[in-house]
Formats: C-alpha cells, structure tokens, sequence
C-alpha cells in the first residue's frame, strides 16, 4: 500500500469515457503520478485517482471524479458534474464547469471562472 507509482508520456494521454483507474491493494492515489509532457484530456464519467503534472493543458469531461493533486503548465478545464479531491494549479487559466466541486485549493496565473453552482472547499 506505501509503494509509488509514476506513469509518464514524452506528449498528450487520452482517456475515453466511462474508463476507471483502480487502485487495488490499500494502493493511496496520493503515491500515484501522471507526469505528461504535453496534455491530458479525460472523457465523460470516468474516475481518476492520482496527481497530475501536464506541461499544455488539462481537460476533464463532464461527471468526472479526479482524486489527486493537478498542476499544470497552461490551462485546466473541468466540465459539468466534476467533483476534485486536491489542489489545482494552472499555468494560465482554471475555468469550472456547472456544479463543479473543488476539496482543496485553486491557484491560476490570469484567471480562475466558476460555472452555475460550483464550489471551492479550503
């Protein structure tokens, strides 16, 4: 369960909707991470556990759950119904789809805009 785990891609990594990452064994997503050189884009509908680093841009679909730290190199979006459980940085601009919830902190170098109903929890 205390084992760290660090998946890495030279450019972009793509994951289509609906698809999960299991952390099985007592794995903790906080010993998982992304390291992209370029971008991330995540379907619709998916679960996905770990910290992320993107140097480009970030882009979650619409009722994701992302558990784990984000920071990257430019923007990050969030669709609708997505649900954050750590802190997000953005290198240029962090834009929040409607009821999107966020459990930590939300930092972004020009500017940080809040779809209807969405929420930031420190």
């Amino acid at each position: 369960p205390n084992a760290v785990f660090l998946f890495q891609a030279d450019t972009t990594m793509l994951m289509g909707a609906g698809a999960r990452i299991i952390l099985t064994n007592g794995t903790k997503a906080e010993n998982v991470a992304w390291a992209l050189g370029t971008s991330l884009t995540v379907g619709a509908d998916m679960v996905f556990e770990g910290s992320i680093v993107a140097g480009t841009a970030i882009v979650f679909g619409a009722g994701t759950v992302a558990e784990g730290s984000i920071l990257s190199g430019a923007a990050v979006t969030f669709g609708a119904n997505t649900v954050v459980e750590g802190s997000i940085v953005a290198g240029s601009a962090i834009t929040f789809g409607a009821t999107t919830e966020v459990h930590g902190s939300a930092v972004a170098i020009s500017a940080i805009t809040f779809g209807a109903l969405s929420s930031v929890t420190v």
